[in-house]
């Protein structure tokens, strides 16, 4: 229902961006922070979890799914984004933010 709104609302070759939360993690306990520089293999320190409040779930969404879905409804994906961001001062828990744009 959404992507096919989007599809009726947009002009021809418009386009639109699409955020949202893909996946949350929190640091193994067993593994230390140590502030260091910046390493790619950086999460495999970590765990996938939920970080957010139970009376406030947040509900995880894949990409490949979104894609799916707005391919079906004749959007073509032009490319992503993916952000990362700690959510406590130690760095403990980490969530994975997409970005997705897609074009008529």
């Amino acid at each position: 229902q959404f992507f096919w709104q989007c599809y009726r609302s947009l002009e021809k070759d418009g386009s639109m961006i699409i955020q949202f939360i893909e996946k949350d993690f929190k640091r193994d306990p067993d593994k230390k922070n140590k502030l260091k520089n910046f390493e790619k293999n950086f999460l495999s320190n970590y765990e996938p979890a939920k970080i957010y409040d139970e009376d406030n779930p947040i509900r995880l969404l894949l990409t490949d799914e979104l894609v799916s879905l707005a391919e079906k409804n004749n959007f073509s994906l032009l490319g992503s984004k993916l952000h990362l961001q700690s959510y406590d001062l130690n760095e403990n828990e980490i969530r994975v933010d997409k970005y997705l744009i897609f074009k008529k």
